[in-house]
């Protein structure tokens, strides 16, 4: 009996395990049904046939009524206006034009999302990858070759310099002008540059400007410094030219053009006729002038002149200028001289302001003075007076009163002038001469010197000089058998 009824319940228990599965069965099988027929009567025959197939299993089902009492609960609708869900064919049916409109817009949304894509990707295979685009830019300028006609160039951003450019051609020589853009490099300089302090004069350079250090690198600034140093120190022109110089330069300043000696020239020359030019105006102010020229002749025979004025200017202070200096064509006669001294005030304008000359007793001078007192009382000055007009170089009658003194002992400064002259000459008397004094134990001090005929002072060091190697002079006369006294 146990046993029968443990069989009983599990029969039971089979059946309605199988009429559960069958009733999901139907429940999913209409649903599926009833959205895909288009009316009740299809879906009703859909579940009377499932209905059919199901009878060995003895299991009675309402299928319609039971399906649209779950659809229509409250926790298990069907809520079609959910982003997640579908319209229903029935739906579609229904609202057939809205359905249409809804395809056509979608399909054009997808047209335009394709269209911006191939645009993209179109940006990206013509997108310019060279990284000297971030400093250039294309611009389309009057075609040179081709008139009427436009075509691309290249504009660097910075100094707008126009650069022959082809779609998608080479784009090197674009980056080479980045290395030397001026504008570029100075604004790169200007990002890396530190606070620096200024160069201020001291005590004894007081005359010299105040140096401000540039945020920017300027070349006409820089040509003018280095023809300011050229003149001043009185270097050649080819120093611009010399490796270490441009290191030196391009190592204080990446920006550094190179410059030529040729260009330097001209820019010594625009340096001189600046300062000319201010000298000039300062000149203007100035109410009295005087002058001082001289001539000398040169180891070529080539004779040269210098004109330089003397004056107090606003603060009480003397200045002296060099308002030329220049090469005198033969013949040096005095109308020669004075006619050059006279162009030279007239070129500075200041013929009108010069009140004394100071020139050498030469004959010449004499009248070169005549010529000149004729021009300049012309003029009119009410300054000018022609008694204290020439003024005799003080220096120059010193010199001859020396001279005139020293006749007496003239055969003896010769014989010594003659003698260093002699030894100077060939390096390899003066190193015999040098052994002497070793060998007499002479201390060595001031090298032997020659003096000048113009200058009494040079005639008074050269003997000094000698009287101190007094022994080592008779010592070399007497081993030396070309030397005579």
């Amino acid at each position: 009996m146990k046993r029968y009824k443990y069989d009983q319940t599990r029969q039971e228990k089979s059946r309605t395990n199988t009429h559960d599965d069958v009733n999901s069965k139907v429940i999913g099988a209409s649903i599926s049904s009833t959205a895909c027929a288009s009316t009740p009567a299809v879906a009703a025959a859909i579940s009377s046939d499932m209905v059919t197939k199901t009878t060995d299993v003895s299991v009675t089902i309402s299928p319609v009524v039971h399906l649209s009492d779950y659809e229509n609960s409250e926790g298990n609708s069907f809520n079609h206006n959910d982003e997640m869900s579908e319209p229903s064919c029935g739906e579609a049916s229904a609202d057939s034009s809205n359905d249409v409109t809804r395809r056509e817009s979608t399909g054009k949304c997808k047209r335009e999302k394709k269209m911006k894509a191939s645009t993209a990707v179109a940006g990206l295979k013509g997108r310019k990858r060279s990284d000297c685009w971030n400093n250039f830019e294309e611009v389309k300028v009057p075609s040179s070759v081709k008139p009427g006609e436009t075509e691309m160039k290249a504009k660097c951003k910075f100094c707008f310099s126009l650069y022959g450019y082809k779609p998608r051609g080479a784009t090197s020589h674009l980056g080479k002008h980045m290395k030397k853009c001026t504008t570029y490099l100075n604004k790169l300089a200007k990002k890396r540059s530190q606070a620096l302090l200024n160069y201020s004069a001291d005590k004894g350079d007081s005359n010299l400007p105040l140096i401000v250090t540039p945020s920017e690198y300027n070349h006409d600034e820089t040509h003018k410094i280095i023809a300011k140093i050229i003149i001043v120190h009185e270097y050649p022109f080819r120093m611009v030219e010399h490796t270490w110089f441009n290191i030196v330069l391009w190592y204080l300043n990446p920006a550094y053009q190179f410059i030529g000696r040729k260009t330097i020239r001209g820019d010594c020359l625009k340096v001189f006729h600046s300062e000319k030019e201010s000298l000039i105006k300062s000149l203007r102010s100035v109410e009295m002038i005087s002058l001082t020229c001289d001539l000398w002749t040169s180891n070529q025979n080539l004779c040269y002149m210098a004109v330089v004025t003397h004056y107090i200017d606003r603060n009480w202070s003397m200045q002296c200028r060099v308002l030329n200096f220049m090469e005198l064509d033969p013949p040096h006669t005095g109308n020669v001289i004075g006619q050059d001294i006279f162009e030279c005030l007239a070129e500075w304008k200041i013929e009108g302001k010069i009140i004394t000359i100071t020139l050498d007793n030469a004959s010449n001078n004499d009248v070169a003075l005549q010529n000149l007192k004729a021009k300049l009382s012309a003029t009119r000055l009410s300054v000018f007076n022609a008694i204290y007009f020439h003024v005799c170089c003080c220096a120059h009658i010193i010199n001859l009163i020396v001279n005139d003194g020293r006749q007496p002992l003239a055969p003896l400064t010769k014989n010594i002038r003659d003698t260093v002259k002699y030894i100077k000459e060939s390096p390899s008397r003066m190193h015999k001469f040098v052994q002497i004094c070793r060998s007499l134990s002479i201390e060595m001090g001031p090298e032997l010197k020659l003096d000048v005929s113009t200058r009494w002072s040079s005639t008074y060091h050269m003997l000094r000089t000698c009287i101190a190697y007094r022994g080592a002079l008779v010592s070399y006369a007497d081993t030396d058998f070309n030397y005579a006294w």
